[in-house]
């Protein structure tokens, strides 16, 4: 008895002596949390760079950041969106950038050297709690290697709009599901060729970053990839081929979408759209706001993105991030955080009519009550829906892919050809990523 109590006894203390070193190592294993920003003591000024033409919600929160940081100016400087990456890369290369600057390209503006990390500052913030104040997607659409180089803003993936006059002309519903089938039948049923009517609009110009935009998510609906799991091209895989074929074919075998679409860019689609000449087609839920404000007569309806393997689409949207040569990170991450904060991306999004990032804004009744808005956080929040833009030289890479794709769309190239040829270009550049 006296044994089994002294055995007992060292039992416990072994067991204890390894809790205790345990800890000890996930103590000394655990990376060190930096501590929240303060107010500087000093005054200092930072430079923000947003999108013109935007609505000026978050000027409003520039300013009111100010009153709450008096020693805090922030000079506010715009750019308009598609000139961004090519402006602000050369105000990096001059060593001009500003401090806190937004971006629909940030892995470009990571791999560039454009922008830093905000890991540290997450979680100085909450870590996994300010994680999960976001939907996943917000998350993907920042990361790079395992680090997130911004927070997002805008979120939202590629929807389908419906033009409901030829809709019900066309005796239709919105569809709530369907399939490639379902599309083709539909596209068919809206077409009158000798009225210039199509049913079906595809952005297919070499010029106009829609083209990629529409071919992806047909590309992850048949089963396909953009980019495997050692960062080279995936899509001119057999699914891809299909894919461009089926979109090719119906422009030229099924003429359910204008001849016109190796041309057409987003306002061309939009001019087809709003003048009944086009049944539907496909981009991001920013489009409903615009829609609204710039065709209050026209009715529009939203839809998800067809299936066909899957459900794909793309998600993608602005973030905001921070220079990597400024002087003040602690002071623009104060910004950031301030702007992202929840009920501000809620705010923001009901102004401006698009998808927030931030889980609790789906349970606002502007989401849930019009079936427009509904439908578009549906196709944000679904498993099929992946980050858009997730590889590195964005706007290069982007380019290479929708010239190809036109080739396609002019019947120059087999979609295979076209496919094969934008891999090849793609993996040159991507092989200096490994």
């Amino acid at each position: 008895m006296k044994y089994r109590k002294w055995q007992f006894l060292l039992t416990a203390v072994v067991v204890l002596a390894m809790l205790v070193g345990c800890q000890a190592e996930q103590t000394e294993e655990a990376p060190p949390v930096e501590p929240a920003p303060e107010e500087p003591a000093e005054p200092i000024t930072l430079t923000y760079t947003r999108y013109a033409g935007h609505i000026p919600y978050d000027i409003d929160l520039v300013n009111e950041f100010m009153e709450l940081h008096p020693n805090i100016t922030v000079e506010i400087n715009e750019v308009p969106g598609e000139e961004s990456f090519n402006k602000l890369l050369l105000q990096y290369q001059g060593g001009q950038m500003p401090d806190v600057f937004w971006s629909h390209w940030v892995l470009a503006a990571a791999t560039s050297g454009m922008a830093q990390p905000v890991d540290s500052f997450i979680e100085a913030a909450g870590g996994q709690a300010y994680r999960d104040r976001f939907v996943p997607s917000a998350w993907d659409f920042v990361t790079w290697k395992d680090e997130a180089y911004g927070i997002q803003w805008r979120d939202g993936a590629s929807v389908t709009y419906f033009n409901v006059n030829l809709l019900e002309q066309a005796g239709l519903d919105v569809p709530t599901e369907w399939d490639w089938d379902d599309m083709l039948a539909y596209a068919e049923a809206m077409t009158d060729t000798e009225a210039g009517v199509y049913g079906l609009g595809w952005i297919g110009s070499a010029t106009d970053p829609g083209t990629e935009w529409n071919y992806w998510p047909t590309l992850l609906q048949n089963g396909g990839l953009i980019i495997d799991e050692n960062n080279r091209a995936a899509f001119n895989s057999p699914a891809g081929v299909e894919a461009l074929q089926f979109m090719v074919d119906t422009v030229h075998e099924d003429q359910v979408a204008p001849p016109s679409t190796p041309q057409n860019g987003v306002n061309e689609i939009i001019d087809l759209f709003v003048s009944d000449r086009i049944g539907f087609w496909f981009n991001g839920p920013w489009y409903i706001g615009i829609m609204r404000s710039q065709y209050p007569d026209v009715e529009v309806a939203v839809a998800p993105m067809p299936s066909n393997v899957t459900q794909g689409s793309i998600a993608g949207g602005t973030a905001l991030c921070i220079s990597s040569d400024t002087e003040h990170p602690d002071e623009a991450w104060m910004l950031i955080d301030f702007i992202t904060q929840d009920e501000h991306l809620t705010e923001w999004a009901r102004q401006f009519e698009h998808i927030p990032p931030n889980v609790a804004a789906f349970s606002e009744p502007f989401l849930t009550e019009d079936p427009n808005f509904a439908a578009a956080a549906a196709q944000s929040q679904h498993p099929d829906t992946i980050s858009a833009n997730h590889y590195p030289e964005t706007d290069q890479l982007n380019h290479i892919a929708r010239t190809y794709l036109q080739a396609a769309f002019l019947l120059e190239m087999t979609p295979q050809e076209a496919l094969d040829a934008a891999a090849a270009e793609w993996d040159a550049i991507l092989e200096n990523y490994d």
